[in-house]
């Protein structure tokens, strides 16, 4: 068990380093609402190795592998600790505390097992981490794009328009083609969007 709290630790440390910070209640990993940071978590080939013996909830005796995953107080607070994964529902693992012997589901992101790389396990979680701030920051900003008022608005200028087109043309394929309906497409999407 003392192997497993150290590498709880290490893990914590590696975290840290990455701007990872379960501690804090209001952290973007420990946010519960959105996106589902498991949607960001690319699939290892060593997931096929470290899950091929855990099976899903009544399909034979359940899994008792030594692993830590990441514990959340009532205050939203979470922190990695020892864990026993004891069956799994696709990427879901549940997992036994040791202290309580309660059981909980958890993203197979937050569950690292003993014998898989540690490293690269939380890699992945930075990566998701990441990844899911970037979609959020497009779909907001998308958002804010779409509804933006439109009313009153100017039609574009000649000289908007000049530089759309020379844009458009800035390709040597559009210019060997003279791409007059292609140019003439993304004015006039230009200008409806505009407008």
């Amino acid at each position: 068990m003392d192997k497993l709290w150290d590498l709880a630790d290490q893990v914590t440390n590696r975290c840290h380093d990455l701007g990872i910070h379960f501690e804090a209640p209001g952290a973007p990993v420990n946010r519960k609402k959105g996106i589902p940071l498991a949607s960001f978590d690319p699939t290892s080939d060593e997931d096929a190795r470290l899950l091929k013996h855990v099976p899903e909830p009544g399909k034979g005796p359940e899994a008792r592998k030594a692993a830590i995953g990441v514990r959340h107080d009532e205050n939203g607070c979470g922190a990695w600790k020892p864990c026993t994964v004891v069956a799994r529902l696709g990427n879901t693992l549940t997992v036994e505390w040791p202290e309580d012997r309660a059981r909980e589901s958890l993203a197979r992101i937050f569950v690292i097992f003993w014998d898989e790389d540690w490293d690269r396990a939380v890699s992945r979680l930075s990566g998701a981490v990441s990844g899911r701030s970037k979609a959020e920051s497009f779909l907001r900003y998308n958002l804010y794009i779409d509804n933006m008022p439109v009313d009153g608005n100017p039609e574009l200028t000649d000289l908007q328009v000049g530089r759309i087109k020379a844009s458009a043309m800035n390709t040597v394929r559009l210019q060997e083609q003279n791409g007059q309906d292609t140019v003439l497409g993304i004015l006039g999407e230009v200008s409806d969007e505009y407008n």
